[in-house]
């Protein structure tokens, strides 16, 4: 949320101002232009009648010989008939003056220039003493021209009416508009903003809050339940990070100690003789110490690399005969692979094969005499399972035991235990890798991990 509501509240209601004034504005000037041409269109069909009206009189009044003597002025001079004051009529001489004229044009001057070339039907628009007028002309008989005009008074008036309107009209409702949308986006905004201050107030310890939940917008009510699930995600991350820093510098400092104490004593003491004897249990201690070391590296590895897991394909039965031979030489465990048959899969051998000594130094823990791997193909997975004659899984801890730091044998020795990280880690490599590990709770001779990978289909 780099934009403050404010500021885009803003920025939203100019844009929209500014649009709003430039479209109203271009279809003020089309629609002026428009009734100005209507306004046009239509004197000039008048124009029209009263050419051809005035023509067909005046025509027949010269075959009679009745202005030969050419009277005054006046709509009753011409012979003819007027119908409106917005209509006149001139009658012109090939020298440009004027001979007889309607009573409305009496005072201006030649509305049409007879010494040039006159066109029947074309129209114009020219300026008398006060006024401006459309015109059309015809050429009569002896050298006479005729004039129709109309005064276009009314129609300045009309388009000058207009544009005054226009001009107050169109900044009025584009300001009316902006305020409208200044309201409205102030109200929709107003949910995240809070959501904003919310989330803004929320640091690494109060992650356990949740911002406000709008009831009248869907789309925000949906934003901030997504913003929700995140900071329940962070929540969740938080605690886990903050209880694997403490499980961790407290089976740290175990070793640690160990190694410390054992120490001091041999420096408080440099000629009682025990450091030779000393150093075998500082060695376990140091050994201890390395493998947790590594555990939480490997942990580290696995969080930062995500679900992006190398895909190869391999032959898981040669890892499981590697790690048990590893148990062999590191124990005196019978271990039993006659179960182990050919099985392919695809995945990280290098992750893989954490996931099987994990389980097989597991086993080797608590195993008493033996144990025992099976490794098969069932359908479309790859099933491996290994067993061990020890005291067993308790079934409520079926889900328990694949937590980070968890020790459930609480009595036995600590160069004994694991760090607790071993099933944790094989869980996530297994859950990347697209497969599962449960304990299977119905086997009471010991304890019984079965472990399925998808696979390798060529």
């Amino acid at each position: 949320m780099s934009i403050r509501p404010r500021r885009l509240r803003t920025s939203v209601t100019i844009v929209a101002f500014a649009m709003t004034f430039a479209i109203m504005s271009i279809a003020a000037i089309v629609m002026v232009a428009f009734s100005h041409r209507q306004l046009i269109d239509a004197v000039d069909v008048s124009l029209e009648e009263s050419i051809d009206e005035a023509s067909s009189e005046l025509g027949v009044s010269f075959g009679r010989t009745r202005f030969r003597g050419l009277p005054g002025p006046g709509p009753r001079a011409l012979g003819i008939r007027v119908r409106d004051s917005t209509r006149s009529l001139q009658l012109i001489n090939e020298s440009g003056t004027v001979v007889s004229a309607s009573r409305s044009v009496a005072e201006e001057p030649a509305l049409v220039d007879p010494t040039g070339e006159v066109q029947d039907g074309e129209f114009s628009t020219v300026d008398g003493l006060d006024e401006r007028y459309r015109v059309a002309s015809t050429e009569l008989q002896d050298g006479l021209t005729l004039v129709a005009a109309y005064s276009l008074v009314d129609v300045d008036e009309s388009l000058t009416t207009q544009r005054r309107a226009l001009i107050l009209g169109i900044p009025l409702l584009s300001g009316l508009l902006g305020v409208l949308i200044w309201f409205v986006l102030g109200r929709a905004l107003k949910p995240v903003e809070d959501i904003r201050e919310q989330v803004a107030a929320i640091g690494h310890g109060r992650l356990d809050q949740r911002v406000p939940v709008p009831s009248r917008s869907v789309e925000l009510a949906a934003l901030a339940s997504t913003m929700n699930d995140m900071l329940e995600r962070l929540d969740s991350a938080a605690q886990r990070q903050d209880r694997f820093v403490s499980d961790a510098a407290h089976e740290l400092r175990s070793p640690l100690t160990g190694i410390r104490s054992q120490l001091e004593v041999n420096i408080a003491h440099p000629d009682a003789g025990e450091t030779s004897t000393s150093q075998p249990t500082m060695l376990v201690e140091a050994i201890r110490m390395q493998d947790l070391v590594d555990d939480l590296l490997a942990l580290a590895r696995e969080d930062q690399v995500g679900s992006n897991v190398s895909r190869v394909e391999l032959d898981l039965d040669d890892i499981v005969i590697d790690v048990a031979d590893q148990l062999r030489l590191t124990s005196s465990l019978d271990v039993d692979i006659s179960g182990v048959s050919a099985a392919r899969v695809r995945g990280d051998a290098t992750q893989l094969r954490r996931v099987l000594r994990n389980l097989a130094d597991n086993a080797g823990r608590h195993a008493r005499t033996r144990v025992e791997c099976t490794l098969s193909e069932v359908g479309t997975v790859v099933r491996f399972v290994i067993s061990d004659d020890g005291p067993g899984i308790s079934p409520d801890d079926a889900e328990t035991v694949f937590d980070r730091f968890t020790r459930l044998d609480e009595s036995r020795a600590r160069d004994a235990g694991g760090s607790g990280l071993g099933l944790a880690i094989s869980r996530e490599i297994l859950e990347r890798h697209g497969g599962t590990i449960v304990l299977d709770t119905t086997y009471e001779s010991g304890a019984r991990f079965v472990l399925e990978l998808p696979r390798a289909l060529s």
